[in-house]
């Protein structure tokens, strides 16, 4: 993105370049050639009586010209990024190179869709409470939604994520139930100092919910297409990031934090007290229950905190709603299925085939004004673990469910294909 000088006798000229001079540049008042970060890109000529002013920048350039008899092309300047290795400009040139826009501004069409809350602030209050998570919140369940979902706001639900996390959009759940077709299927009372019943009788429904974004992005409405060319939210070393939907959405309607009263899209699986499916919800099927929900989250856990409890060991103080110590017992019951049943989800899929690809997640350490002093690898705990085979899970019941059900999706699922290794 920043030029060079050197080469110039050839007649040619730009796209982006690197702020990189080469030892045998040679000046050109009228120009210079700008090397691209990406290097199967030719060198570009930039025809700017700027060069000296140019030299050592990130910038930003458009093809406007490319001679058949020439190596490189002309461009011209669009825009400087600033000095080469200056973290803003380097950011900005990797968001540019990835054409991702740098702005959280949404267009007021946009932000007219998004939900009206009962008070003017834009963001939840949630206050843990002892043994519980109490929410204070500006979003109200529409009695609508309340009466079409499956009310499961009475299930144990927590959330397990990395520290620091706001955009909550998955939870678990574990409700004990009886299976021996006595009545109404009813909650069990365990000794939650036990990490496994194994009784014929017992059973349990193990749920991962979704929070239900479709629910306020219609397609085809003015959020969904630019969320649609926004692709994805960009996290940034530095800690910023660039969102894909409006903050009022990703981190507080459609996060499912502690406390709060959400609406999710949920997988519930019935088992037997081996982790064996059972055909509960379903009807018939071996497979999980799909359906929407409403959810209260009654637990907002990050990794190290979860695995904390799950070893037996005392909840980290910032854990203030497990102060209570019944309720940390059966957060701990909950928590020992949920690696139980993650267990056998990841030994039937090695069964199968899977292969399993570790590698160690890194991550940047900052200082004050944001600037990256070190590159340290996360500590890695078993619950993270956990909590990826059960979205695995449910993600592969999904596209099972929708591939399966022809006359209702057309026989298409959206899946991610690996392919056999050539020998």
């Amino acid at each position: 993105d920043a030029p060079s000088d050197d080469d110039a006798d050839d007649d040619a000229g730009g796209t982006s370049g690197s702020s990189r001079r080469e030892n045998n540049s040679k000046t050109d008042k009228n120009g210079a050639l700008a090397i691209p970060m990406d290097r199967r890109f030719p060198r570009v000529r930039l025809l700017t009586r700027r060069a000296g002013e140019l030299r050592g920048q990130r910038l930003m350039v458009r093809v406007t010209r490319w001679s058949a008899y020439s190596r490189h092309p002309e461009a011209r300047v669009v825009k400087s990024l600033g000095p080469a290795g200056d973290l803003r400009a380097e950011t900005a040139a990797i968001l540019a190179e990835c054409d991702v826009s740098l702005s959280n501004v949404f267009s007021p069409g946009a932000m007219n869709e998004l939900p009206r809350l009962d008070r003017a602030s834009s963001s939840s209050t949630c206050t843990r409470g002892s043994g519980s998570t109490e929410c204070k919140d500006e979003w109200v369940v529409p009695g609508a939604e309340l009466a079409r979902r499956v009310d499961m706001r009475g299930v144990r639900t927590m959330s397990v994520d990395p520290p620091g996390c706001v955009d909550v959009d998955d939870a678990v759940s574990v409700r004990r139930i009886r299976l021996d077709g006595k009545g109404e299927f009813a909650d069990v009372e365990v000794d939650a100092d036990d990490d496994v019943d194994v009784d014929a009788e017992v059973g349990y429904e193990v749920g991962v919910h979704i929070a239900d974004v479709s629910h306020f992005v219609r397609p085809g409405s003015l959020l969904d297409l630019e969320a649609r060319a926004r692709g994805t939210t960009v996290y940034l070393a530095d800690g910023g990031r660039v969102d894909m939907l409006p903050a009022l959405l990703s981190e507080n309607v459609c996060s499912l934090l502690g406390g709060c009263e959400r609406l999710a899209v949920s997988c519930v699986w019935t088992l037997d007290a081996r982790f064996r499916p059972v055909n509960h919800r379903t009807k018939g099927s071996l497979g999980p229950w799909f359906g929407r929900t409403v959810i209260r989250s009654d637990h907002q856990l990050n990794y190290y905190q979860a695995q904390a409890i799950l070893d037996g060991k005392p909840p980290p103080t910032e854990a203030d709603d497990l102060r209570d110590e019944p309720e940390t017992r059966r957060v701990r019951a909950d928590l020992a299925v949920l690696a139980a049943f993650a267990a056998r989800r990841n030994a039937l899929r090695c069964e199968r085939g899977a292969v399993e690809l570790a590698s160690a997640e890194l991550r940047f350490e900052t200082s004050s004004d944001g600037v990256p002093r070190d590159v340290l690898t996360k500590g890695e705990v078993p619950m993270m673990r956990i909590v990826a085979e059960l979205m695995i899970a449910a993600n592969a019941a999904v596209a099972e469910k929708i591939a399966a059900s022809a006359g209702r999706f057309g026989g298409c699922a959206f899946v991610r294909r690996h392919p056999p290794p050539r020998p």
